[in-house]
């Protein structure tokens, strides 16, 4: 359950970093890619991880 609760609020923050929703933050990318659209949509993977591990250490 711990892992999905960090899994989940690392996703979060990819996010929120990715699409720029904190005012005054310098635009944050992807190492390697250049792009923030792309950390937004692995922050969405992770966070969609950490969903399911969340969901299936409650189904124990």
């Amino acid at each position: 359950m711990r892992s999905g609760i960090i899994n989940l609020v690392l996703g979060v923050i990819g996010v929120v970093l990715g699409l720029n929703l904190i005012p005054g933050v310098p635009r944050m990318t992807l190492i390697g890619t250049g792009s923030s659209e792309l950390l937004a949509v692995f922050g969405g993977v992770i966070a969609a991880i950490g969903i399911y591990q969340i969901w299936r250490d409650r189904r124990r």
